[in-house]
């Protein structure tokens, strides 16, 4: 895989937010397949019982109940005392993690620049709908998780936060793994809700047991419902395309996680058995979020964004 020039210059939220795109997505929402309680009031229906807005079911009465809800028209006809229970409208609580490490700058345009737009599309349509998102950037020298916000102007808190730390990129980090961001984020999080993570799953050493324990991160604890996109270069998933790039033959590349040299004979075989290898990754990474209840999907940098926000994730049933 190779970084291109351009691939990851954003300067201002028009890059990061195109108006064109969010008039095509304009009407989407958060689609989770549990109902998921928040903390505040918001546009989606919680799983939560409560005393308001929407009637869900009855039971019987026990001492101590609110007589205020007894359906007394039942008890004059029945001659038995039931309770009415109530669904209580609640905010779906979002939080999105996406991954800056050093190798999410490879590809054209980079991987950190496509999932960089998909997390700031999703946290649009979300805030938009009242419901509190959080955001973490992890594969940073240090993490960054900002307050939890809502209200359709909170995007440009996101914009500004994500601009502010993109000059760093790529920024080397031996020795560092995304799976200890995405603890030290979710220690802060909500135990209840959707958590998305956008990221290559491309860690310094053994990829396939870090995505492993990745996704046991995001299903443990409450009721979360988490997604892992794992966004990929075109080259990445298949890595005979670097020869369009001029990368054959004796060559130095540079390993961007490790920031260190390595030497290399790129053939036509060579390039085939990267292939494979590429294939059996992603394999064994959409393996581990089966195993641990996780949604997983490869995305590649070269798919239409308003492809994956239409059509994929709304396959995935994350956005209706």
């Amino acid at each position: 895989m190779i970084i291109g020039r351009d691939s990851t210059r954003i300067s201002t939220i028009d890059d990061l937010l195109d108006p064109r795109l969010l008039r095509v997505i304009d009407g989407l929402d958060l689609a989770s397949r549990r109902l998921m309680s928040g903390t505040m009031p918001g546009e989606r229906r919680a799983k939560r019982r409560g005393s308001s807005v929407e009637f869900d079911d009855f039971r019987e009465y026990t001492d101590g109940d609110d007589l205020r809800h007894v359906d007394w028209n039942i008890a004059a006809r029945f001659d038995r005392l039931v309770v009415k229970l109530f669904r209580e409208e609640q905010d779906l609580s979002l939080h999105i993690m996406l991954d800056l490490s050093p190798s999410m700058c490879a590809g054209v345009p980079s991987k950190a620049l496509t999932a960089a737009r998909l997390s700031m599309a999703l946290a649009y349509l979300a805030l938009a709908r009242n419901n509190r998102v959080h955001v973490s950037f992890v594969g940073l020298v240090k993490s960054v998780t900002l307050a939890p916000m809502r209200g359709r102007t909170s995007i440009h808190t996101i914009a500004r936060e994500l601009l502010n730390v993109w000059p760093s990129l790529p920024y080397a980090t031996p020795g560092q793994l995304i799976h200890d961001d995405v603890r030290h984020a979710l220690s802060a999080a909500s135990p209840r809700g959707v958590i998305v993570l956008f990221s290559d799953v491309l860690d310094a050493v053994r990829e396939a047991q870090v995505a492993l324990t990745l996704m046991r991160r995001l299903s443990q604890g409450g009721e979360r419902e988490a997604f892992i996109y794992q966004v990929l270069a075109a080259s990445e998933l298949d890595p005979t395309l670097d020869a369009a790039h001029g990368i054959q033959g004796d060559v130095q590349l540079i390993d961007i996680e490790r920031a260190t040299p390595v030497d290399a004979t790129i053939t036509p075989l060579a390039s085939r058995h990267a292939a494979e290898r590429a294939r059996a990754f992603v394999d064994s990474v959409s393996a581990a979020a089966r195993a641990n209840a996780v949604h997983h999907r490869v995305l590649a940098t070269s798919d239409d964004l308003a492809e994956i926000l239409l059509h994929t994730l709304r396959r995935d049933r994350l956005l209706a």
